[in-house]
């Protein structure tokens, strides 16, 4: 089993240079139809362009040759899209540890890990 973030529409459009208008060359909506029926997230369209493979080319990525690219902007919002689900995947799968919480004052004693150091001070008593 592998865990599916969602899907990309990739190529999902073109634009025409100097003229910035749109083509669907491949079709359009597909992937957010598919995302629908398979009831996971439609993450983002990302839009054919050359200066993508220009980027890969002379090694200099399109998000940051261009960052106001509609490329950029796609892969930007993907790439947060990612991390978020990421981070929210590892919170689900982090291991999980027991805590030892001193007792209120006056109550039975805390066990050794949880009491407090000589000289007075307190140790924390969370774990992040």
């Amino acid at each position: 089993d592998v865990p599916v973030f969602g899907i990309v529409e990739n190529m999902s459009y073109f634009i025409a240079p100097g003229t910035g208008d749109r083509h669907e060359i491949f079709g359009h909506g597909g992937a957010a139809a598919a995302a629908d029926d398979l009831e996971i997230d439609f993450l983002e369209e990302v839009p054919l362009a050359a200066e993508v493979r220009a980027g890969g080319d002379n090694g200099r990525p399109i998000v940051e040759a261009e960052p106001d690219h509609p490329v950029s902007r796609a892969f930007t919002s993907l790439a947060a899209k990612v991390a978020v689900k990421a981070a929210a995947g590892a919170l689900l799968q982090a291991p999980t540890i027991p805590l030892a919480v001193a007792p209120a004052p006056g109550g039975p004693q805390a066990p050794p890990a949880a009491q407090a150091p000589q000289g007075g001070q307190e140790r924390p008593r969370s774990i992040i």
